[in-house]
């Protein structure tokens, strides 16, 4: 555990450096219109320093819980939220170097951290502790990653807001992971849902920012079950 604890600190080292670097010699922030491309470079060291470091370790870090993968809850949620990615995509295309930047952006982003926080600390802390619990630590680390932001020029406002819906974003994310043991399913989810966002392509539409609405409210009603699921496990079972 003491090397994913290493990892994680070089890649929180790397993170922050890349938002001060763009921030202060570049004066470009965090809410720049350019950041993504900026950025870029940071996010693809960071998606092959945990994916190299997953696929290295990767007997060591392979998940061990006792349970059967389940897909019904990944189904009922994750489903949704790589429609309307599609739906974005379609919307906000374009031959553009912003458009495919925006693209590779959010898959750098869904393969870095993803990869680091589900497939590596929650990987070897569910060897640890309690499922339930290896979930909530992860998630508490996942949400102190976006503290970083504030080096990129976030508000402390912005960045408490951020830090928040990033917890409970982790808190799904690592219970789906569990639940399937397929790591690739929080990494299509992640990559579609900031593509949502940064985007903006359903910010027009009520009629779909209230569907998404609704999709995160059944995230949180998911990741509750789930949990109360992992909590009866009272230690880390090896297969």
């Amino acid at each position: 555990m003491k090397k994913h604890v290493m990892v994680l600190g070089l890649y929180m080292l790397i993170m922050g450096g890349g938002l001060a670097v763009c921030n202060i010699f570049f004066g470009t922030t965090y809410a720049s219109e350019n950041f993504s491309e900026k950025f870029l470079p940071v996010m693809f060291l960071l998606a092959v320093l945990a994916t190299c470091y997953r696929w290295k370790n990767r007997d060591a870090l392979s998940l061990t819980i006792e349970n059967r993968p389940g897909y019904l809850w990944a189904a009922v949620t994750i489903l949704p939220i790589l429609g309307l990615g599609l739906y974005a995509a379609a919307t906000s295309f374009s031959v553009s170097t912003t458009f495919f930047i925006a693209l590779l952006d959010v898959v750098l982003i869904g393969i870095a951290e993803e990869g680091m926080y589900r497939g590596i600390l929650l990987g070897g802390l569910v060897k640890k502790i309690n499922p339930a619990a290896a979930i909530i630590v992860s998630a508490a680390c996942f949400s102190l990653l976006h503290a970083l932001n504030f080096l990129g020029g976030m508000s402390s406002g912005e960045v408490l807001n951020q830090m928040g819906s990033t917890f409970l974003m982790g808190l799904f994310l690592g219970a789906i992971y569990l639940e399937t043991k397929k790591l690739y399913l929080p990494i299509l989810f992640h990559s579609a849902w900031d593509y949502i966002l940064l985007s903006g392509a359903i910010s027009d539409s009520s009629v779909l920012i209230v569907f998404l609405m609704g999709v995160s409210l059944a995230e949180l009603v998911v990741s509750i079950i789930l949990l109360l699921k992992f909590r009866k496990m009272k230690t880390p079972v090896l297969r």
